[in-house]
């Protein structure tokens, strides 16, 4: 990831450094000529995690050269600047500041650690500029009283009572009373909120959970702490760290001879990660439907990379994708010409039909309301098969819905 991350940060440092508008690919019909929509975005494209979060701005930056290039929104084009964080919360504030005043954006796209979002809305919010943030959520979008400006729009996750939570109704369902649950989370506050909320919800379900804290950054070894699970006599194992932390604790597992299973939250949701393990103790919740589904919008992603380039796996771009996809519908939903305020309202009363585009289950919309800015969302598990060698889906789709800050209801929607 390292290697691939390096190709890829000279291409987006051009348009983020210099904030350049999205190209319209040359011959592209019909070109887009009215007056652009300005959309801004504070993306951790270089820094400690550029890992997570550089191929998810390229997913969204695909999906905006595309649209671009099929004419625009009504002939007017969407003109992205995105600015490099390096996931610093004080640099995300400037630049979200640079954004609604130097280049009028209408809205801020959020990209980087939910440790970034407060000081993105704090300068957002002085311009009336609607703040999106796309790869973490906070209390603050929840029901029944979000702050008005801050929306959760991500498809890999969720808020801090949601985020977990189809997790601890498969592990409860599967394992039963008295099962142990070996859960860990990064030493940081929002991984530690998550993971903390999840163990509560597998206690109060009958389950033995016992949650561990990886120090950050990880150390190297992380067999003490997996000697741990195996002591404890876990069955299964989660957590809400990041990617990283969380697959060197279950490859520690593994070679202490752990025999139980892992269950991966949403932000585990790629191809490539069960593609790497090909393991039956390794399984985890995609927030999309994976490219092994082949679903049309994964066709249009493909085309959107060959066309413009990119050096990132294709599963790392979907959830981008699928931002763009949002983005658009409320640009489309706030017409022309759309300023702050017709935006904010745009995005109050959302529909985005997740269903129809192939990103989410047929009939699966997210929804927000002035009294909800998380909205729902869809998540299913899969598996690697070694029998059949490809990625299958193991049960239902998940439809997960906030009641109240941290209160969540979880139903099962078919199987599609």
């Amino acid at each position: 990831m390292r290697r691939i991350l390096a190709l890829l940060v000279v291409a987006l440092l051009a348009g983020a450094c210099g904030g350049g508008e999205e190209a319209v690919r040359p011959g592209a019909s019909p070109v887009p000529s009215g007056e652009p929509y300005n959309v801004g975005a504070v993306a951790a494209i270089t820094g400690p995690v550029a890992s997570t979060y550089a191929p998810f701005t390229e997913g969204f930056r695909l999906y905006i050269r595309q649209l671009n290039a099929r004419g625009g929104i009504n002939g007017h084009p969407v003109n992205l600047v995105v600015k490099d964080s390096q996931a610093n919360p004080s640099v995300a504030g400037a630049l979200a500041k640079e954004l609604v005043e130097s280049n009028n954006a209408i809205s801020v796209v959020m990209l980087g650690p939910s440790s970034n979002i407060l000081p993105v809305l704090e300068q957002a919010k002085s311009a009336g500029a609607a703040v999106l943030s796309s790869t973490g959520c906070i209390d603050q979008q929840a029901p029944p009283d979000p702050d008005p400006l801050l929306f959760c729009t991500p498809l890999l996750a969720a808020g801090i009572g949601s985020h977990m939570a189809t997790v601890v109704e498969y592990i409860a369902q599967q394992g039963g009373p008295g099962a142990r649950v070996f859960l860990s989370a990064l030493d940081i506050p929002s991984s530690r909120a998550i993971v903390e909320d999840a163990t509560r919800r597998l206690q109060a379900k009958g389950l033995d959970a016992r949650m561990v804290v990886v120090p950050n950054p990880p150390p190297p070894d992380l067999a003490p702490l997996a000697r741990q699970g195996i002591d404890f006599g876990a069955q299964w194992g989660t957590g809400g760290a990041p990617e990283e932390a969380t697959l060197a604790l279950f490859q520690a597992l593994q070679r202490q001879g752990w025999r139980g299973t892992w269950i991966g939250d949403p932000p585990l949701g790629y191809d490539d990660i069960l593609e790497r393990f090909k393991s039956d103790q390794f399984l985890t919740f995609f927030g999309v439907y994976p490219l092994a589904e082949r679903k049309p919008f994964h066709g249009e992603l493909e085309a959107a990379a060959r066309e413009f380039g990119s050096a990132f796996p294709l599963p790392r771009l979907m959830y981008g994708w699928a931002l763009g996809f949002m983005v658009e519908s409320a640009l489309r939903q706030c017409g022309w010409p759309c300023d702050r305020a017709k935006f904010q309202q745009a995005m109050n009363n959302l529909e985005v039909d997740y269903g129809a585009a192939g990103i989410w289950p047929a009939g699966a919309k997210l929804k927000f309301t002035p009294t909800d800015h998380i909205g729902q969302r869809y998540y299913r598990l899969y598996k690697w098969d070694g029998a059949t060698n490809r990625i299958v889906p193991v049960g239902p789709w998940y439809r997960v819905e906030h009641t109240g800050k941290r209160e969540v209801t979880v139903t099962t929607v078919g199987q599609q």
